[in-house]
């Protein structure tokens, strides 16, 4: 889709086959930045996506521990007792 930097909206209608309303509304969103600026929104918009994931992924993992911290306590007084002896983290 071409920058907004057409004169009429009809022919912006005409040639992306989109309504007024979104013309307008991309218009609003858009208007005023420079190539420069609309790049690095987009660069913006994938990090936050990607950093979004990683939180995902971290809520999780912390969850997960935490129901098997709470498991574990309850069968043993030891809570970490569920991790091996042998285990080369420790």
């Amino acid at each position: 889709m071409k920058l907004l930097r057409v004169f009429h909206p009809k022919i912006f209608v005409d040639d992306n086959q989109k309504s007024l309303a979104t013309y307008y509304k991309l218009k609003n969103k858009y208007y005023g930045m420079t190539v420069y600026d609309l790049k690095r929104l987009k660069e913006l918009e994938v990090e936050n996506c990607r950093l979004r994931t990683m939180y995902a992924d971290i809520s999780l993992d912390n969850k997960i521990l935490k129901e098997v911290f709470e498991k574990s306590s309850q069968g043993s007084q030891t809570p970490m007792n569920f991790w091996p002896a042998t285990t080369p983290y420790r």
